[in-house]
């Protein structure tokens, strides 16, 4: 168990969630079991998929996409699950899983989730392109999106769970600092969103990274591309030395790219 105990309240919170609270959507949960198992076939996943139309289509416009610039249109489920892949199809479930599971209500609060979602989406994106650059390889690229994606996941847990309390820690429309999460809660982010992911029965190696990338630490890689990111993105020019092997010319061009993909990913996943 991660370090979250210490905080009573927001434990409980995990705990009664656990219980309660709606969990992933069950075509989106379905699905995610469906792809831990390296035996899952493409029938299969269209399957899963097409029980829920709202997954069904983004899926659809998902492969239709600019990003894989395909001559002719994509028009069945089969097709888009054999062209998107097992790991872009996961990528694909939990972004919309974790979005609408995690969305507050308050208007004020509906702006905060869309810009912790939306600064999410731009790591997970610049974290794959700092991973192709690097030459890393398919799995480990997939691996700093995933991660990248999930690396907030704690803030907005937070937001949804305690809206009065995290919006008063916000400051011009800004997630708050992990210091004043910590003297609110008890707890960083980055600790709340690991056990979150623990309870989602998520990978363990996955937990400990929203860990490591929380605390700039880990020898990891996939850690290490996803904190050079998440930086870049807050304030390149601010920002430490570079842990990996790129530049700041190098990371602010990646950066640039990862801006526009979050926001034509966004537009076709209706994430707002």
């Amino acid at each position: 168990m991660f370090r979250v105990e210490e905080s009573a309240e927001v434990t409980d919170l995990l705990e009664k969630g656990s219980r309660e609270l709606p969990a992933m959507p069950a075509a989106v949960s379905l699905l995610l079991q469906a792809l831990r198992r390296d035996m899952a076939s493409a029938t299969e996943l269209e399957n899963l998929i097409s029980t829920d139309p709202s997954l069904a289509g983004k899926t659809l416009r998902f492969a239709n996409s600019a990003y894989y610039g395909l001559p002719r249109q994509v028009r069945s489920l089969n097709q888009a699950v054999i062209i998107l892949g097992v790991q872009q199809i996961r990528n694909l479930a939990l972004s919309l899983g974790a979005a609408s599971l995690l969305k507050p209500n308050q208007a004020k609060a509906m702006e905060l989730h869309r810009v912790i979602w939306s600064h999410s989406f731009q790591v997970a994106c610049a974290a794959r392109g700092a991973s192709e650059a690097l030459g890393l390889g398919l799995n480990h690229t997939e691996e700093c999106f995933l991660l990248g994606l999930l690396h907030d996941i704690g803030h907005l847990f937070l937001l949804a769970g305690f809206t009065p309390a995290y919006l008063a820690l916000s400051r011009d429309d800004k997630m708050p600092t992990e210091a004043d999460l910590m003297i609110r809660f008890k707890a960083h982010s980055y600790e709340v969103g690991a056990a979150l992911l623990q309870r989602w029965n998520l990978p363990e190696r996955m937990c400990i990274a929203v860990e490591d990338v929380g605390r700039r630490r880990g020898p990891d890689s996939v850690s290490q591309v996803v904190a050079t990111c998440h930086s870049a993105l807050n304030d390149l020019d601010a920002m430490p030395e570079p842990v990996i092997n790129l530049s700041r010319t190098q990371l602010a061009l990646i950066c640039d790219r990862a801006i526009v993909d979050e926001r034509d990913a966004r537009r076709l996943m209706a994430v707002h």
